[in-house]
């Protein structure tokens, strides 16, 4: 899952792909490998190679506040242009960037949608990830069902493959 944060005026790109023991999350081109236990919802403990320590995560809208080590960070997650996500979404798969329950899908098999279109929400660690559609298509099939959980990078629409100009 690739996402942009932004921190006090600063973006971040923060890549983070789940392994079978954890996570590996790039920041900027340097690597974590952690694991990371929700003990309670949005109460995290999180494992690096050299320490322990529990976070807090909460959710408002894009911004996410992480209350950690006594401080409160707040980041606010920074949609890609839609240029940049054309050039890596180059395939009609949407798949989920996270691990959660399906609560709502917004479309129905056969239906157009637009760049940037809300296709489905998902709800992980009480927070919903909507997951919208990488650019103008038709939705050719939905592989997932309102009420089921799903894993992180399973399929969960299929869209028409993008026509290339020229």
């Amino acid at each position: 899952m690739e996402l942009n944060y932004k921190y006090k005026d600063k973006t971040y790109a923060v890549n983070v792909v789940r392994k079978d023991d954890g996570y590996l999350i790039d920041i900027n081109n340097k690597s974590f490998d952690i694991k990371a236990a929700e003990y309670n919802p949005g109460f995290l403990h999180i494992q690096l190679p050299d320490s322990n320590f529990k976070a807090i995560v909460s959710s408002e809208d894009e911004k996410r506040h992480v209350f950690w080590g006594g401080k409160v960070y707040q980041l606010e997650k920074m949609q890609k242009s839609f240029d940049s996500q054309i050039e890596k979404q180059v395939s009609g798969d949407v798949e989920s960037p996270i691990s959660g329950k399906v609560v709502k899908i917004e479309v129905q098999e056969g239906q157009d949608v637009e760049a940037n279109q809300l296709l489905l929400i998902i709800e992980a660690m009480k927070m919903e990830y909507r997951i919208t559609a990488p650019f103008a298509s038709k939705v050719l099939n939905i592989e997932v069902e309102a009420g089921k959980q799903v894993e992180i990078g399973k399929l969960v629409v299929k869209l028409e493959d993008p026509k290339e100009d020229g």
